[in-house]
């Protein structure tokens, strides 16, 4: 696809995002008739406690993608609460990651955090491998954003591990992603794209829409920072229809907002500023501080580069704000360093000289040497894990198929010896019956000779009948 023949799409697209306003809107209706039915359920005290449970957190999932924020917290704490006091400590583990994701969503990442670690007890407590997995993916999700790259790496490979050996191929996908989020940040291209094309190819082959739209966006993201810029808008492009699909807001704001920082790289500053304004506002809708923050400094570069500094400040100390709040290193770093070159524009030198020391200090957190070595060290054991599985995995076929060999060499033989034995024994019974065969015939021939004449014994048994004759004595 050509510049010029994206252009005229890209510039169409408010009418395209006023029907899918229509249609989110018409999601909204089915979604709160849903809501409205799972909470009927959950009223009904003659339900078991189960099902009861199963209703209120079905409840708080419908809130994860396009609904408030502030919901899927209050729904997801009643859900713990109830799995807490009925003792349904698996639900109450489930119910926990969903309570941590509402927390890192809303920007207490302590609590997030939190939320995770206690959902990992309980599933380590009654041996449940399988939902240990994903506390383990959000816990390194929340470790990342906080900068504890080496850490949150470490929940990954692990989180991995988990899903490859109950083969859940939903978390598989999910975490390929995240650790290639984990090397993008640390500057290796390579391997990100890596991850991020794996996590594409297995989340076609399960047909899961939401897992493929964001591996295309973490692909772009890639693109967009090696400046593939043509490449990085089609990845974007197709995030955003593949969201627009699901109804997945998140998503689809990710995409508006990654579209807007192409065009800035593009030169083309209003459109750019247009799909910026839109994620914000978006980002507002469903409250995810953190895309507030991103959409703010985006927006601040340009009208830095376009010579308002004053509007440019304002943005990126909208975005300081809510990354100090948040307690994400990466933003935090963004905006103290765009902060840096507004206020040293404005003559503000005792500010900016604060920002660029707040700048650097973000800057060595994120892309410490201690953080690469311990992410490169958790992939070179990683690939050798893998490596020695295949191998061992390997040698398991070749013994298996040995001893198959060995098993029909066996059976051969054993057929053999007891076709041999077998033969043995008639030619045994054989032998003895034609034995006594031989003196019942000699006895035969002996009682004829007692009784007859010899002459006559000889005529019957040559002839089977003897002539009458005279016999003297």
């Amino acid at each position: 696809m050509n510049l010029f023949a994206l252009q005229p799409f890209l510039r169409s697209t408010p009418c395209v995002f006023l029907l899918v306003a229509g249609i989110t809107l018409s999601e909204r209706s089915a979604a709160q008739e849903n809501t409205d039915s799972l909470r009927a359920v959950w009223n009904d005290t003659s339900r078991p406690d189960s099902t009861r449970f199963d209703a209120l957190y079905q409840c708080a999932m419908t809130f994860t993608r396009s609904g408030s924020q502030d919901s899927l917290l209050f729904y997801s704490q009643r859900s713990t609460a109830f799995a807490e006091q009925k003792g349904l400590k698996q639900r109450m583990g489930k119910s926990l990651i969903l309570e941590g994701k509402a927390y890192g969503r809303n920007g207490d990442l302590a609590k997030a955090s939190g939320c995770c670690e206690r959902s990992m007890a309980i599933f380590n407590g009654i041996g449940d491998k399988r939902n240990m997995a994903k506390a383990l993916n959000n816990l390194a999700n929340i470790r990342a954003r906080q900068g504890d790259h080496a850490h949150a790496i470490e929940y990954f490979t692990q989180s991995l591990r988990i899903a490859e050996e109950f083969k859940d191929s939903s978390v598989i996908a999910r975490t390929l992603g995240n650790i290639g989020v984990i090397y993008g940040m640390q500057g290796d291209h390579a391997n990100a794209l890596d991850f991020y094309q794996r996590r594409l190819v297995v989340a076609n082959a399960i047909g899961d829409k939401q897992c493929a739209a964001e591996a295309y966006n973490n692909m772009g993201s890639e693109h967009l920072d090696q400046g593939k810029f043509q490449l990085a808008l089609d990845e974007f492009t197709q995030n955003l229809k593949l969201a627009e699909e699901i109804g997945d807001r998140t998503t689809m704001l990710l995409a508006i907002q990654n579209i807007g920082a192409v065009q800035t790289n593009l030169g083309n500053t209003d459109l750019a500023l247009e799909f910026l304004a839109r994620s914000m506002k978006l980002a507002e809708e469903i409250g995810e501080p953190l895309h507030i923050a991103e959409g703010a400094i985006l927006m601040g570069k340009i009208r830095f580069d376009q010579g308002d500094p004053p509007h440019a400040r304002a943005l990126a100390e909208r975005a300081l704000s809510i990354a100090r709040e948040v307690g994400d290193a990466i933003t935090l770093r963004d905006a103290a360093e765009l902060l840096y070159k507004v206020r040293k524009a404005m003559g503000d030198q005792r500010g900016a000289l604060a920002m660029h020391e707040l700048y650097i200090t973000m800057r060595d957190s994120v892309l410490s040497d201690e953080n690469k070595q311990e992410v490169m060290s958790q992939r070179f054991q990683y690939d050798y894990d893998k490596k020695e599985a295949l191998v061992s995995a390997e040698q398991e076929k070749k013994d298996a198929i040995a001893r198959e060999e060995l098993r029909r060499k066996n059976l051969q033989r054993n057929a053999f010896i007891g076709g041999f034995g077998l033969m043995l024994l008639l030619a045994g019974v054989f032998f003895v019956q034609r034995n006594r065969i031989n003196k019942e015939k000699q006895r035969s021939e002996e009682l004829l000779l007692n009784i007859l004449p010899a002459e006559v014994a000889e005529e019957l048994k040559a002839k089977g009948s003897a002539e009458a004759v005279q016999i003297d004595q």
